[in-house]
């Protein structure tokens, strides 16, 4: 018999006989349910282990125990040793892991979620401070094979501009009004380029903010007002112009200049359309730009225009890049207008090429939407920029434009008809028909031609 306190638990020893052989067993009554039962071993040993389980159990009130299953003692088990490494208790950890479900309308299962969005959005997150050059320097390095080159040049002058004012300052420590202060010392910057250089400065932030330099609030950049910026006014070249460009520029820039003014492509997608892709085009009507190669990441169908298909013809090649290789690069490219202009002696007008061939087109196709197809904008950018412009040309103008060949036109599209069957119609849409004008003829040439002339038209005007 075992005993706690005044709890006494007897152990009685049963001997059977079964075929000759006698067979001992130990009982152990247990009364804690209120109804007795006996629990049996052959071991004496575990008798007296379950004896004084139950006079324990039933000395301090907890003989519910008795009856858990073993798994249930094992989870048990399991649970206080969990929360107790985390210094707490149990009955405060289940306390708590209730009060947070309720919190979550009683999904349980978000709890995990719920404590990762927690963490990594709190408002008092911890933060390594950077300096402003330091800074600066690695969102640069992320920065470069992210952007483009040209988006690289301008946000590093702006960002740098900004790591030379506060330098060894950290990033958290700098204030909404020194920022304001510093830019405003720059007076003779125009409304674009004080709204830039706080964007270049906010985009600063935001990576410190994601990298966890700053706390998560701050971005001095980000509250400071923006100047109004006027929108300044599209600008188209005339006919005459136009002649002039391509009379005077060296040949190799001939293709560019004709894609960007007769099809009105971006002369960075220019930059990446190779000259198999414009003898398809020449074969089809239309020149196939793949997404990769255009702005938007869309691809489109640009039509070809019978000038345009002119002056490919005669500065054709089998193959290759239509911009020479050592124009290739960004840097380069930005440097083609000023460049024209010089050599020409046109004076350049922003983006010039794109904007006369919208303005133009539309004046005669009279479809926004062929315009918005063929120049892989938006409808947005149309009324914005073609739609009123368009209104203060004349069609004879447009018609003009698309009237520019080059002195052997004729020769070459009559060479290429042995090899290549030309559309049937013209890409363009013809308004009402007026007297044709004849087509304006150019020789080009790299020690710059002769001004153009007027010859007959032999083929169909747009």
């Amino acid at each position: 018999m075992l005993q706690r306190g005044n709890v006494k638990v007897p152990i009685y020893q049963r001997n059977q006989t079964k075929k000759g052989v006698v067979y001992t067993s130990y009982a152990v009554p247990d009364h804690s349910s209120r109804r007795r039962k006996f629990w049996t071993f052959a071991d004496l040993k575990e008798a007296k282990e379950k004896a004084y389980e139950i006079a324990h159990a039933t000395h301090y009130g907890k003989s519910e125990v008795l009856y858990w299953q073993d798994s249930f003692r094992f989870e048990i088990r399991q649970s206080i040793d969990l929360v107790e490494s985390m210094g707490m208790k149990l009955l405060p950890a289940c306390q708590l892991f209730s009060h947070a479900v309720q919190i979550l309308g009683g999904k349980s299962d978000e709890m995990l979620a719920a404590c990762q969005h927690y963490v990594h959005n709190r408002s008092d997150k911890p933060y390594t401070p950077k300096s402003a050059k330091e800074a600066v320097r690695e969102f640069l390095a992320t920065k470069k094979l992210k952007i483009s080159e040209r988006r690289l040049r301008s946000l590093s002058s702006y960002v740098n501009r900004f790591a030379d004012k506060f330098c060894t300052k950290s990033l958290h420590e700098i204030e909404r009004v020194e920022l304001q202060d510093f830019v405003d010392s720059y007076d003779e910057w125009a409304p674009k380029t004080h709204n830039d250089f706080l964007g270049g400065v906010s985009l600063l932030y935001r990576e410190a903010q994601f990298r966890n330099w700053v706390p998560k609030d701050c971005n001095p950049a980000k509250t400071l007002l923006r100047k109004k910026v006027v929108r300044s006014t599209v600008q188209v070249f005339e006919p005459v112009e136009a002649k002039q460009i391509l009379s005077r520029i060296d040949r190799d820039l001939v293709p560019l200049l004709v894609l960007w003014l007769f099809a009105g492509i971006r002369k960075e997608e220019i930059s990446r359309m190779t000259w198999e892709q414009v003898n398809r085009g020449l074969d089809t009507g239309w020149i196939f730009m793949e997404a990769k190669q255009t702005k938007t990441g869309i691809e489109r169908a640009v039509p070809v225009q019978d000038n345009l298909r002119a002056w490919l013809l005669k500065y054709r090649k089998t193959s290759g890049f239509i911009l020479p290789d050592h124009l290739q690069k960004m840097s380069k490219i930005d440097e083609i207008p000023g460049y024209v202009s010089r050599k020409t002696g046109v004076q350049w007008k922003d983006n010039g090429p794109r904007h006369s061939f919208g303005t133009y087109f539309f004046k005669i196709c009279k479809d926004p939407g062929e315009v918005v197809k063929a120049m892989g904008n938006s409808l947005g950018e149309f009324e914005k920029h073609y739609w009123c412009k368009a209104r203060s040309i004349t069609d004879e103008m447009a018609r003009a434009w698309f009237a520019i060949m080059p002195d052997d036109a004729d020769r070459a599209q009559n060479d290429d008809s042995t090899q290549r069957k030309a559309p049937e119609t013209s890409q363009i849409k013809a308004a009402a028909a007026p007297p044709q004008p004849a087509a304006i003829v150019v020789s080009a040439g790299p020690l710059g031609a002769q001004a153009g002339r007027e010859s007959p038209a032999t083929t169909a005007p747009p």
